[in-house]
């Protein structure tokens, strides 16, 4: 099981990539004549834990509707009128399971717009593994010659 903050950083790194413009921004405003102050783009996010309640039917009880406390993570970012909502994870009965949620949310949406970007543009020779992809000219040549580099590393 992977930790809070480990499933937080993922998270907010998978949002850099998914809002762009939320992220630039938020590095405008922040941005300072001191060279040695980085601020990471992925503060421009934060991650909200919700209580919810959760009904699902138990079997032994002939379907007579449990409900009981679980989390809700919402990934969310600052405007002038206040905090949104960029995205949401499922209901989970764990803080744990209610940020694994969000990861796979945004997760999901970031391969669908790589793919998306991807699709008939000529990028490689992509090919599903297991849910995922991989780039077999990659691994066969060691780089893609969509970037002008020839021959392998």
């Amino acid at each position: 099981m992977a930790s809070i903050s480990g499933l937080r950083e993922q998270i907010k790194a998978n949002a850099v990539h998914l809002f762009p413009s939320i992220v630039g921004p938020h590095i405008t405003q922040h941005s300072g004549s001191n060279t040695y102050l980085y601020i990471p783009p992925s503060t421009a996010f934060d991650i909200a834990l919700v209580n919810v309640t959760i009904s699902r039917v138990s079997r032994i009880s002939d379907e007579t509707p449990e409900s009981y406390l679980g989390y809700q993570a919402y990934l969310t970012y600052q405007t002038p009128a206040g905090c949104k909502r960029a995205a949401q994870g499922e209901a989970a009965e764990s803080v744990e399971g209610a940020l694994e949620s969000l990861l796979r949310t945004t997760g999901r949406a970031l391969a669908g717009n790589m793919m998306d970007v991807f699709k008939g543009e000529g990028f490689g020779n992509w090919r599903e593994y297991g849910g995922g992809f991989v780039d077999e000219e990659v691994s066969v040549r060691g780089q893609a010659s969509e970037f002008g580099l020839e021959g392998a590393v």
